[in-house]
């Protein structure tokens, strides 16, 4: 999870068949039966070990409050950004077969336009500043984003706004930019994430952004009651 990109996604088998999650006990499972042995012998091997005061099934336990199964089936474009760190970080997922782990939050856009809206607007250090005072504070500092990111003043995208569509493009560019980003070396994520920074900053994209999306903050926030 980079500023305006991702890397490629971990691998897993999810035992869902386009219509709904299958346990051991469904007959759908014998349909695939390489997953059927497995997830069965996985389930017993929650049972036998799950903490004597959980109740959840194995399938229930990865489905924690339909988490994964909101998921399905994905829409075409969706805004993913980190629920934690020092600085918020987003970028926009096009690919239907992922689906986003506990660690981030994701939301459906109408269209990619929309999403890149939305990804300039949380990639933009104004907002991270802005979320400060509502997050929890630990040992090095502000942690948790949440929902917060929300309580920011910022207008729903709107297609024929011109100013909307220009941190469109900003977006795009950033895009670019951050794709281009050598990462040849085994880094840390946040070293990563750093080095992509650092190029937004060098080719003047993240001032740009920033600038846009403190005159989006200021204009609506006199216009909210």
């Amino acid at each position: 999870m980079l500023p305006f990109r991702l890397l490629p996604p971990g691998e897993a088998v999810i035992p869902y068949d386009g219509t709904r999650l299958l346990s051991g006990a469904d007959d759908r499972i014998d349909r695939y039966p390489g997953l059927a042995g497995w997830w069965r012998e996985a389930e017993t091997t929650w049972d036998e070990h799950k903490a004597p005061a959980t109740r959840l099934s194995l399938l229930g336990q990865a489905d924690y409050m339909h988490k994964l199964t909101a998921q399905f089936p994905a829409a075409p474009f969706r805004v993913v950004y980190t629920t934690a760190g020092t600085y918020l970080t987003a970028a926009v997922l096009t690919d239907s077969r992922s689906v986003v782990e506990s660690a981030l939050y994701w939301a459906t856009a109408g269209s990619l336009d929309e999403a890149r809206y939305l990804t300039a607007l949380l990639n933009a250090p104004i907002l991270t500043e802005l979320v400060r005072p509502y997050q929890s504070v630990g040992a090095f500092g502000p942690r948790h984003f949440h929902k917060y990111v929300w309580y920011v003043p910022v207008p729903e995208f709107d297609p024929k706004d011109s100013d909307h569509q220009h941190l469109v493009r900003l977006a795009e560019q950033a895009e670019s930019i951050a794709a281009a980003v050598a990462l040849s070396a085994p880094l840390r994520f946040q070293a990563v994430r750093g080095l992509i920074r650092r190029a937004l900053l060098a080719e003047g994209v993240a001032d740009e952004i920033d600038e846009v999306v403190r005159a989006f903050v200021e204009t609506h926030s006199r216009h909210v009651p």
